[in-house]
């Protein structure tokens, strides 16, 4: 009798969630502010792709609680670290790997978009404006829709996310009943009903500064992906979240850089 193995995105979650917590444990031992979040990065990723596995056995409550311990740390060191303006999702330009991602923000109530060279320093901590730079909540999730698409981001547009998202969130991997992406200049709404992750996005409402400035896990991945796309900085703008309707509703803004 064969042994059935684990699939790959599930071999690969239970190594994040494992690494996670261990890089938090070191970084209390050691005092330090970049292991913790490298840790609560790989313990939200981990927690993100176990949605998404071909699994019918893990429940749904859960994940969620391991995802918002997460959050809830995240939120704690926003707080501590007084972080007041908007993420900015920076696109490839800003990064030394075209294929990872980056999200910025201010310690003021505002979205100045940092140089380039200062984020390719590659520092947590920036100080012209002054800020921190994190990994955004939501990246594994948008590298998941790469790979199941088949393409980069990078290489495609905000019109190309319009056609191929809807079916990949319907019908490939099935995590929402619809999606709709409208674009207007620099605005874009999107709109998911009946998705997997409206427990959870609903439950992140109440950690305010994440909630505020980063967004829910959905709506950051979505973030990450325009950023890709469009070439430029995209801030969440507004997310909504209706629990009886079941849908969550975000708008975002390009930031249409000079070139």
């Amino acid at each position: 009798m064969k042994k059935s193995k684990l699939p790959l995105p599930r071999v690969i979650a239970i190594l994040l969630l494992f690494l996670g917590p261990l890089s938090l444990a070191v970084s209390i031992v050691c005092t330090s502010s970049i292991l913790t979040f490298i840790g609560l990065s790989l313990t939200f990723w981990g927690a993100l792709l176990f949605y998404v596995a071909p699994s019918k056995h893990v429940k749904l409550d859960l994940l969620n609680q391991t995802a918002l311990s997460s959050l809830a740390n995240l939120d704690k060191i926003l707080t501590e670290l007084k972080c007041r303006g908007k993420g900015i999702y920076l696109p490839p330009k800003y990064l030394s790997d075209l294929e990872s991602g980056k999200v910025f923000l201010s310690s003021k109530a505002e979205t100045t978009v940092p140089s380039l060279k200062e984020i390719r320093e590659e520092t947590v901590f920036l100080k012209n404006p002054n800020g921190v730079c994190l990994i955004p909540p939501g990246l594994a999730l948008t590298q998941l829709f790469e790979k199941e698409l088949g393409i980069s981001f990078t290489k495609a547009d905000v019109k190309d996310l319009q056609v191929k998202l809807p079916k990949l969130f319907i019908e490939d991997l099935e995590i929402a009943e619809d999606l709709k992406i409208e674009t207007e200049h620099d605005q874009v709404e999107v709109e998911i009903k009946g998705s997997v992750y409206q427990d959870l996005c609903q439950e992140v409402k109440k950690f305010q500064r994440v909630s505020d400035l980063l967004g829910s896990p959905i709506a950051s991945a979505l973030a990450c992906a325009l950023a890709k796309a469009s070439g430029n900085p995209v801030v969440i703008e507004n997310e909504v979240i209706n629990s009886k309707g079941r849908t969550i509703k975000v708008q975002y803004r390009i930031f249409k850089e000079e070139t």
